[in-house]
């Protein structure tokens, strides 16, 4: 084997860009949708990392909910990983 040549399918690195698009893509439209107030995101959700906006998205349903903890990460200045325990935990409901 050549050192050109590899074990990926032809047109696999196309189709791969392509998926990481659309999922991109979904994640854009999904934030949009669940943000549509302009001053939430400047004040909130617009100051947190992208991966605690998905971690938002995808685990909580309710927009109030999502808010909360939000705001609580901000408020206690949370890393990743802790408003997804959090948020496992149900510290909103206790």
């Amino acid at each position: 084997m050549t050192a050109d040549q590899t074990d990926t399918p032809a047109g696999y690195d196309a189709w791969l860009a392509e998926l990481k698009t659309r999922i991109r893509e979904a994640r854009l439209r999904a934030f949009a949708e669940a943000w549509p107030d302009p001053e939430i995101v400047q004040r909130v959700v617009g100051r947190l990392p992208w991966g605690q906006n998905i971690e938002l998205l995808t685990k909580l349903k309710e927009p109030a909910a999502r808010l909360w903890y939000a705001e609580a990460t901000l408020e206690h200045g949370w890393s990743r990983p802790v408003p997804a325990y959090q948020i496992e935990t149900r510290l909103k409901d206790r």
